[in-house]
């Protein structure tokens, strides 16, 4: 299935491509450094992610579930985290 990563104020896509989940595809985005800044990534389900030094400064991750996301070296400088869920998973 196709998965778009679309920019949180002008809707241009930053990241496309052939995933299972938008989880998947945000793991892979990150993994090859695509330009992930202001980010809508509103209420994803990024449970268990490895954003480890991914760039989601200004992302949008309001209600997102990012418990057990590993955020080791993340820039979320001015990122969006209302109601997220960043428990860690024990």
């Amino acid at each position: 299935m196709i998965q778009t990563i679309k920019h949180r104020f002008t809707g241009a896509t930053l990241y496309e491509g052939e995933h299972p989940t938008l989880r998947a595809a945000v793991e892979a985005a990150a993994k090859v450094r695509a330009n992930l800044r202001r980010a809508n990534l509103t209420g994803a389900d990024l449970t268990g992610a490895d954003l480890a030094d991914a760039d989601l400064t200004g992302a949008d991750l309001a209600d997102a579930d990012l418990t057990g996301a590993d955020l080791t070296g993340a820039d979320l400088t001015g990122a969006d985290l209302a109601d997220a869920d960043l428990r860690i998973k024990s």
